[in-house]
């Protein structure tokens, strides 16, 4: 796992944007893949699951944009999960970052 992701609690912005290269190379993320996210409290269970506001983008660009209300919860390190399904065969990948929610 590389990278890390910081923000307050309840923020909204800025969008987690990941670019994903596999074996060297960038899918077009912009059809053909849907997309899931878990932020998970070590090896707990989820304290947020989506599925929405996740798009695709040429070049293996990948947005996560924040709803409201979306990260207010407790500060802490979290584990956030992105998860693209490739919809021809149902292959996915995965990228984990770390997640520091701050108190205000």
């Amino acid at each position: 796992m590389s990278g890390s992701l910081m923000y307050f609690r309840g923020d909204e912005r800025p969008a987690w944007v990941e670019t994903v290269t596999i074996n060297g190379t960038a899918d077009d993320m912009t059809t053909g893949y849907t997309f899931s996210l878990q932020v998970k409290l070590g090896t707990g269970s989820a304290v947020l699951t989506k599925t929405t506001n996740i798009t695709g983008a040429a070049a293996g660009v990948v947005t996560v944009a924040w709803a409201e209300g979306e990260l207010d919860i407790a500060p802490g390190v979290y584990r956030a999960v992105l998860t693209a399904t490739r919809t021809s065969d149902s292959l996915e990948w995965t990228i984990e970052r770390n997640l520091t929610v701050q108190a205000i």
